[in-house]
Order: structure tokens, then sequence, then C-alpha cells
């Protein structure tokens, strides 16, 4: 980055069914000045053009791959990540099948999980 030259702010959606959990991922990503979180339903995050990077949750009663699906179709460049708990080999592999970029499980240290968030928001390395 050139001297001079503010950051860009990149702003993550986080589709999740429990508000206690976002307050806890937002409260992880405090200290990064350059990451916005913001809740967002499924049916917000459609028209909302402002948003680089989702986190998605992994629902009960849900399929995940439908719903990633739905959101590439949507916005093909989309970054998705896929946050939940318990998730088999299989189930991470066909999340990253889908076009999920990288599996960030919540048992994942802090640092771990903010890595994702600025790799996936600022695309392949060219």
């Amino acid at each position: 980055m050139k001297a001079g030259a503010s950051k860009r702010t990149i702003r993550i959606a986080v589709v999740e069914s429990d508000p206690l959990r976002f307050i806890g991922l937002k409260s992880l990503f405090d200290t990064e000045t350059d990451l916005e979180l913001v809740s967002c339903s499924l049916a917000e995050l459609g028209p909302r053009k402002d948003i680089d990077l989702v986190l998605l949750g992994t629902r009960a009663g849900q399929n995940l791959f439908d719903v990633m699906a739905g959101l590439k179709a949507a916005r093909p460049d989309l970054r998705i990540i896929v946050t939940g708990s318990g998730a088999d080999d299989e189930t991470i592999l066909k999340a990253l099948a889908a076009g999920a970029k990288e599996p960030c499980r919540h048992d994942h240290a802090p640092g771990r999980r903010r890595r994702p968030g600025h790799a996936q928001a600022q695309g392949p390395e060219t």
C-alpha cells in the first residue's frame, strides 16, 4: 500500500441465527479497524452490494449447499466463509466444492479467525 493511502473497510455480513454468536464474533474483530461486521439475514443480503464477505453459520434443517448456491447465483463475486462446529470432513469438502474459501471452525484461535476475513476479502493474489 502506498504511503498516505487509507485502508478500505472490509464489510463482513454475519448470517447467523444466534445473536450471542454475532456479539462474540464482533468482539473478536473489535481491534481490526479495517473490518466491519454487520448482522444480516439471507433475505437482506441479496440487495446489499456493500458486502465483501459472508460468514455463513451452519443451521439445522437448512441445506447449507443450497444456501451457498443461491448466494453465488445472485452474487458470483461474493466470498463465503462457512462457520460452525461439528462438521465432519465430508461436509467441509462439500462446502469448499460449493464455493467456501476456507473452513473456519468455532474452536479456532482468534488470530486464526481473523486471517480468513482479510485474505478472502482481498481476493486471489496476482
